[in-house]
Parts: C-alpha cells; sequence; structure tokens
C-alpha cells in the first residue's frame, strides 16, 4: 500500500531503556523488506554521538548483518527520496 517503516539507530543506543541491538533492528528488517525501509538517526541528543556518525554506525551494522550495497542505497536514498516526491 506504499508505507515505509523508518528504524532509527538511537533506539540501539543508551538513551532507551531496554535498547534493541543493530542485529535485532537488522532481523526485522529483513522480515519486511528493504524496499519497504527507511535507516534513520534520530539523532542529536546529548550523549550520543553525532547523526552523521550514527549513521555511519547503522550502515556498518546492518551491511555486517549481510544487508547489499543495493538494499543500504534503496533504505538510505531510493525510499527517502520517493516518500519527499524527489527523482
Amino acid at each position: 500500500m506504499g508505507s515505509l517503516l523508518e528504524f532509527h539507530f538511537a533506539f540501539t543506543t543508551k538513551i532507551i531503556a531496554n535498547a534493541s541491538s543493530v542485529s535485532d533492528l537488522a532481523k526485522t528488517i529483513r522480515a519486511i523488506g528493504p524496499e519497504h525501509c527507511i535507516l534513520a538517526t534520530d539523532g542529536g541528543q546529548a550523549g550520543n554521538p553525532p547523526p552523521h556518525e550514527m549513521l555511519r554506525l547503522f550502515i556498518a551494522g546492518v551491511l555486517e548483518a549481510g544487508f547489499s550495497d543495493d538494499e543500504i542505497e534503496t533504505m538510505t536514498k531510493r525510499n527517502p527520496a520517493w516518500i519527499l516526491g524527489l527523482s
């Protein structure tokens, strides 16, 4: 139906009680399919790395979990561009 789910690296950090792991998020993304997901940071909080570093860590984690470069591009470029109406 065209909906996308956004996954936030901040959900894996100490600012969240009972934080998830990147591995947990990767399993959920794999079950849903990268074509239906966006990787984001929800960063900027004191105590967390800067947002650009959070995104780097998130991408490194999902690469380690077995996602391809193309799947990463889908979740970080194509899907956000689509939802914003960009080409």
